[in-house]
């Protein structure tokens, strides 16, 4: 049996989880990790029991190692993914794909000129409810999508990540609920318009909006709303909301993903499904990844999924600093 050899360069939760997720993997054998905070590689090594190599280049001259999974803040991410397609290993990539448009477009050139099979970890795409969603909506069953609602709400601790970077809140977490409006609506955003709220982020030296609003219009005519939000207190049971209602012209589709269901609505009554709990979403995703390197299957999130979420979450957060619509051009 084929395995896949592995590296994760970023040693924080996110480069956790994907070790984690790997370590189920039948078809997966996390080799070493690094990260510039050197116990941090160290300690994820002693955990899931591969190599801490000391430097980034190190564990990309290794010829045992296949693909890396890039698990870095936003900022390094250019930087390891030219690195990573140079070194001819194959690519999962944490989302946001970049900080900015000219950086997502270097990558997808490196990564198309090295041959290299590159996955974005759109990690919802990846969940068994949202993939329910699609396939309701691909069905027939809600009828033409008609609009898309989506709320994040998080603590202001969870925005740790772009702490020290000039990252928006809306491209940090916004570009989630944006790809999955990309998707269900199979239509791209050609608008969008956006208010922001500034306070307690910025107070605490982060360079980011504390929270944002966004409507957008696709070019089926369809119509999306999105909040992003950090101002759920830190006693919250579940630390948040991540929640998307999808209307149709014959019924509609709630998400909430604190609970392992989602309710589909139409003129016969009700359907609750049961779908996949949070723990598995990394394993679907480490799942995909593997499946796309060694068997050639598809490619769930593509490198021009990754730059249209962030076109669109940039669009939005250059509209709220310019109190104005903006247009979207993915």
């Amino acid at each position: 049996m084929k395995t896949l050899r592995v590296g994760i360069v970023g040693s924080g939760n996110m480069g956790r989880r994907h070790a984690r997720a790997y370590g189920y993997h039948a078809r997966a054998e996390l080799v070493a990790c690094c990260d510039i905070v050197s116990c941090a590689a160290q300690s994820l090594a002693d955990e899931f029991g591969c190599t801490a190599e000391a430097t980034f280049d190190a564990m990309l001259a290794r010829d045992d190692i296949e693909a890396i999974s890039i698990c870095t803040i936003e900022p390094a991410h250019l930087d390891a993914v030219l690195k990573t397609a140079a070194a001819g290993k194959h690519i999962l990539l944490e989302k946001p794909m970049a900080m900015n448009m000219d950086e997502a477009l270097e990558m997808k050139q490196a990564v198309e000129d090295g041959g290299i099979k590159f996955m974005v970890a759109h990690l919802f795409r990846f969940d068994q409810r949202c993939a329910e969603t699609k396939q309701v909506i691909a069905s027939g069953k809600i009828g033409e999508v008609v609009s898309v609602d989506c709320r994040f709400h998080g603590t202001p601790h969870q925005q740790d990540r772009i702490k020290n970077s000039e990252l928006s809140i809306f491209v940090f977490r916004g570009c989630h609920g944006i790809d999955l409006m990309r998707w269900y609506t199979g239509s791209e955003v050609v608008r969008v318009y956006a208010e922001s709220l500034d306070g307690q982020l910025r107070q605490g030296g982060y360079q980011s909006e504390d929270a944002v609003f966004c409507l957008m219009r696709f070019a089926s005519g369809a119509v999306g709303s999105i909040e992003v939000n950090s101002h759920v207190p830190a006693g919250h049971p579940t630390a948040g909301q991540s929640s998307m209602t999808v209307m149709g012209t014959k019924g509609m589709i709630e998400q909430d993903l604190n609970t392992p269901w989602l309710t589909v609505s139409d003129g016969n009554g009700i359907v609750r499904s049961q779908g996949n709990q949070k723990d598995l979403w990394f394993r679907e995703e480490i799942d995909a990844f593997v499946h796309h390197v060694l068997d050639g299957g598809p490619n769930i999130a593509t490198s021009s999924d990754g730059i249209a979420a962030l076109e669109i979450s940039l669009a939005a957060a250059k509209s709220a600093r310019m109190n104005q619509p903006v247009e979207v051009f993915t």
